[in-house]
């Protein structure tokens, strides 16, 4: 019985292990069949296809060889390849970043060539305006030019005219001195009037307080105020007070204020109410009773008077 196994452990010393398998399954038929038909020319037969694997297998060997130093070059060519890939990768990284920048860049100006782009348009629109505002400025110009020259030839007319009115103002002027002159003659005479009148307007005035002193106590007792102290004209707080005296009215002390007037108004009224204001420090808590006195009170005067809550006689009751 043939032995495969040491068949195929000496083919692989010589051949490859593929091979081997191969050479050894065919011995293992031809043993088979040498078994069965033994022959010598089978033998010999034998000895020369395995002398023909053989011849082939030392073929193989020597391409192998030669396909190993192949290989070497290629794996060598190969390691240059992934280097030059390596530095392309980086070259390759480095321009997409540069890429980046530029697309950046590029998106920047874009924005910038817009606002720009934008300014323009409102340039152009400002030039349109103000070419527009150009055209009336003028126009405008124009139609000031034709006003000037009119007021140009108004200004001669103005001037003749003025020489004119100036010699009547020199003339008015000395006319004028001539009315200051009465005036001044008239104001006199004036003053002396006021001077006197104020005199007789006093004399009036004091003579008309001096009968209130006298009759004001019993004109006022049927209106329930009877008077207590002597009526006098008194300073208080620097206002003067044409009529003051103290009474009692309801069992309690009242103080009297009044005022004189030949003929009263309305600001009148209002000026004693204010000093009737100003004097309520000097009377304390006590009630002031406001007391008028005239020879005249016009239908709106006395309304007024009335509305005022003011006690008023007429000189004719004094």
């Amino acid at each position: 019985m043939i032995n495969t196994f040491d068949i195929y452990e000496e083919l692989t010393t010589t051949v490859d292990e593929k091979t081997a398998k191969a050479l050894t399954r065919i011995l293992s038929r031809v043993y088979e069949d040498a078994k069965n038909t033994p022959s010598k020319q089978d033998f010999t037969r034998l000895e020369d296809v395995v002398y023909r694997l053989s011849e082939t297998q030392l073929k193989t060997e020597e391409r192998l060889d030669s396909l190993t130093g192949k290989i070497e070059e290629l794996t060598e060519a190969q390691r240059e390849t992934d280097k030059r890939i390596k530095e392309l990768t980086e070259a390759q990284r480095e321009t997409d970043k540069r890429i980046k920048e530029l697309t950046e860049a590029q998106q920047e100006t874009d924005k910038r060539i817009k606002e720009l782009t934008e300014a323009q348009r409102e340039t152009d629109k400002r030039i349109k305006e103000l070419t527009e505002a150009q055209k009336k400025t003028e126009e405008r110009l124009d139609s000031l030019t034709r006003k000037v020259e009119e007021l140009t030839e108004a200004q001669k007319k103005t001037e003749e005219r003025l020489d004119s009115l100036t010699r009547k103002v020199e003339e008015l002027t000395e006319a004028q001195l001539k009315t200051e002159a009465t005036l001044e003659k008239v104001i006199v005479r004036i003053n002396t009037i006021e001077e006197r009148l104020e005199g007789i307007s006093n004399s009036v005035g004091y003579s008309l307080e001096n009968s209130a002193y006298k009759s004001l106590p019993q004109l006022l007792e049927p209106l329930g105020i009877k008077v207590t102290d002597k009526m006098i004209r008194k300073y208080i707080n620097g206002y003067q007070v044409n009529i003051f005296s103290k009474a009692e009215k309801d069992s309690k002390e009242v103080y009297i204020v009044g005022e004189c007037k030949v003929r009263p108004s309305k600001k009148e009224i209002e000026r004693f109410l204010k000093i009737v204001e100003n004097i309520k420090d000097h009377t304390g808590d006590c009630e002031i009773v406001t007391v008028f006195v005239a020879h005249d009170y016009p239908p709106d005067i006395e309304q007024y008077i009335k509305a005022k809550g003011i006690i008023y006689f007429w000189s004719y009751e004094l």
